[in-house]
C-alpha cells in the first residue's frame, strides 16, 4: 500500500504542477507561447516523487498529526521552491506567476492536511460504528 499511495500522490502532484505551469505560462505569455519542455517535465516528475514519497513516509494514514503534517508541509515547500528556483521553471514568465504557484503550494498543504484529518475522522467513526454493531450481537 505504501508504494501505491506514494505513486498516486506523485501522479497527483505531477499533474497539478504541469497544469499550473501551463496555465500560468499561458496567462503570462499567451496560449501559443505556453510550452512545457521535456527536461522541465522530468524535473517536475522528480520533484513530485520526492513530495509524494515524503508525504507517505511522514504522514501515513495511521499516524496523522498536526506536527507530522507541518514537518511534511515545510519539506514540501522547500522541495518545491528549491526545484523551481534551481531549475528556473518560471524564468520565462512574469514574477506574479511564480508567486501564485507558491501560494497554490501553501494552499495545497492545508488541503492535504484537512483531507487527511477528515479521512481519519471518517475512518474512526466507521470503525466505532462497526465496533458498536459487533458488541450489540
Amino acid at each position: 500500500m505504501f508504494l501505491y499511495n506514494a505513486k498516486s500522490m506523485t501522479g497527483i502532484y505531477f499533474s497539478t504542477f504541469v497544469l499550473f505551469y501551463l496555465v500560468l505560462s499561458a496567462l503570462s505569455n499567451g496560449i501559443s507561447n505556453s510550452v512545457l519542455g521535456f527536461m522541465t517535465a522530468f524535473q517536475m516528475l522528480i520533484c513530485s516523487a520526492l513530495i509524494g514519497f515524503s508525504q507517505e513516509t511522514l504522514i501515513p494514514e495511521d499516524k496523522i498529526s498536526l506536527k507530522r503534517t507541518m514537518i511534511w508541509g515545510i519539506l514540501m515547500f522547500i522541495i518545491t521552491i528549491g526545484f523551481c528556483e534551481f531549475f528556473g521553471w518560471f524564468s520565462q514568465v512574469k514574477i506574479w506567476c511564480k508567486i501564485l504557484f507558491y501560494l497554490a503550494g501553501l494552499v495545497s498543504i492545508l488541503v492535504v492536511w484537512l483531507a487527511l484529518e477528515i479521512k481519519a475522522n471518517f475512518d474512526t467513526k466507521e470503525l466505532n460504528d462497526a465496533l458498536k454493531r459487533f458488541q450489540s450481537r
